[in-house]
């Protein structure tokens, strides 16, 4: 048994450093899970390019990946964050 209080607080700080360490480790590995890839054939892609932010109502809610020109048409393929509802 932990009898001090300075041996408590050094024991609960370190726990606390360990689950927010574990938290970012486990937050950098499911970054995809949070995120739908989705590719989209449009007739041009004027005016859009890689990196350019998707917006819902103005909130930024993913991100364009790349995009491809096709003889027809363009193929844009980027992600939006899972919790949103498209």
């Amino acid at each position: 048994m932990i009898r001090t209080r300075r041996a408590r607080i050094g024991l609960s700080v370190t726990l606390v450093a360990l689950v927010v360490a574990g938290f970012g480790t486990v937050s950098a590995l499911g970054a995809d899970r949070e995120r739908i890839r989705v590719t989209a054939y449009f007739d041009n892609s004027n005016g859009i390019y890689p990196g350019d932010e998707i917006r819902i109502l103005g909130v930024p809610v993913g991100e364009i990946s790349s995009i491809e020109p096709q003889p027809q048409d363009a193929k844009v393929t980027f992600w939006v964050d899972r919790v949103v509802a498209v």
